[in-house]
């Protein structure tokens, strides 16, 4: 059996984040997404900060490329907003602002 407490992502990893909430809700007045919605990056570390190793529920992500608000810099997300880059088709369209 798979152990699922332990963190499928590790240093290194190429991710695409992701608010499945958005991108699934028929709701044209859902008023939030994630401000990286989409957004392409690495994954450099585990928890808040470099001291908090121990957190494997949120990665510290660098993004890079178009669009990224925060291209250079280091934003904690919740691994649940983010899916796995292994090849280019992996990579999601972002649906347009509703």
């Amino acid at each position: 059996m798979k152990n699922i407490t332990r963190c499928e992502f590790k240093p290194g990893d190429l991710i695409q984040i992701w608010d499945h909430r958005f991108e699934n809700c028929a709701d044209p007045e859902l008023p939030l997404k994630l401000k990286e919605h989409g957004e392409l990056g690495y994954v450099v570390g585990f928890g808040t900060d470099s001291k908090d190793r121990g957190n494997e529920k949120l990665l510290r992500i660098m993004c890079f490329g178009n669009g990224a608000n925060n291209v250079g810099q280091v934003t904690v997300v919740n691994i649940d907003w983010i899916r796995k880059v292994e090849k280019s088709s992996d990579i999601r369209k972002v649906k347009s602002d509703k």
